[in-house]
């Protein structure tokens, strides 16, 4: 995504603090999307997804919803989400769709 392609191509533009700013938000996104999607996964129909529900399960994959069930994890997509908000803050206005975007993955059922 646009945080790897930053690190990447424009590290030496950055201090070494928005070097950690910005590998935190690609961990907070990375985890939060793989939650969300495990979360999908469980709770969607495969019309829905665009693809085929349940084959973690199917698979017996140990994802966190199968783990921790449903209510926990919906609960640590919430806390990700907020991490997410919280490690964009210092970008200030420059980050308003990410911050949108972290919001509406959070809010989405398909």
């Amino acid at each position: 995504g646009f945080s790897q392609l930053l690190l990447r191509q424009h590290k030496q533009l950055l201090t070494d603090q928005q070097i950690d700013m910005v590998g935190r938000i690609l961990n907070n996104g990375k985890n939060l999307l793989v939650l969300l999607d495990d979360i999908l996964d469980l709770t969607q129909s495969s019309a829905q997804l665009g693809k085929t529900a349940g084959k973690d399960l199917a698979a017996s994959k140990a994802t966190y919803p199968a783990v921790f069930g449903l209510d926990r994890s919906r609960s640590e997509a919430r806390r990700l989400t907020k991490l997410a908000h919280a490690s964009l803050l210092p970008f200030k206005k420059n980050a308003a769709t990410l911050a949108a975007l972290a919001s509406h993955l959070l809010d989405r059922q398909y």
